[in-house]
């Protein structure tokens, strides 16, 4: 289990790092945590399972990447005055709320995107297309995060069905792939 030891370095360091380094790194702080719940907890998931990462694999691991960054992006709409009050940097207090709209756009675009395109291109089975049925909670938090970013009442919806895309997505890719293999 030696590939293992790299991706507990690496989460190990992004641990370490998080709150004195990554959170004044907007984009860092951005991307911190789907690092380490896409690529190395579903790589290093797949290393103990089966003794190696593929390809396959790391183009599955964007799924909880992208979500889990908008989890986060999102939540810190209402955090924007007490984050900076303790130091930390992030996307919306640089581009505020709204700016940060179009950025929860692109990641749901490339975490459905990239499901798509592997179901497309047969690199995990077709059950793992049940992670789709989240599609239309994505569209509906991005709506009320566009229409509501300064408004933190109406934006908890948005928050609400953000969370259950970044919990619901993910398991359902699993429980379509287990189906699949029978």
């Amino acid at each position: 289990m030696l590939s293992l030891a790299p991706l507990g370095v690496l989460g190990l360091m992004l641990v370490v790092a998080y709150t004195p380094w990554v959170t004044r790194q907007p984009w860092l702080c951005l991307i911190a945590p789907g690092l380490g719940f896409g690529p190395l907890m579903a790589l290093g998931t797949e290393i103990v399972l089966t003794g190696q990462a593929s390809w396959t694999g790391l183009m599955l691991s964007v799924l909880p990447f992208a979500l889990t960054n908008n989890l986060l992006l999102l939540n810190q709409y209402p955090d924007v005055e007490p984050d900076r009050s303790v130091g930390r940097r992030t996307l919306p207090m640089l581009w505020g709320r709204a700016g940060c709209v179009p950025l929860l756009a692109v990641q749901y675009g490339v975490a459905y995107g990239v499901l798509l395109l592997g179901l497309a291109l047969g690199w995990w089975p077709m059950g793992t297309g049940l992670a789709v049925l989240t599609m239309p909670m994505a569209l509906t938090a991005w709506q009320k995060a566009k229409a509501h970013a300064d408004d933190m009442a109406e934006l908890l919806p948005a928050l609400g069905l953000n969370v259950g895309v970044a919990l619901a997505t993910p398991a359902l890719a699993a429980l379509g792939m287990v189906l699949s293999h029978g």
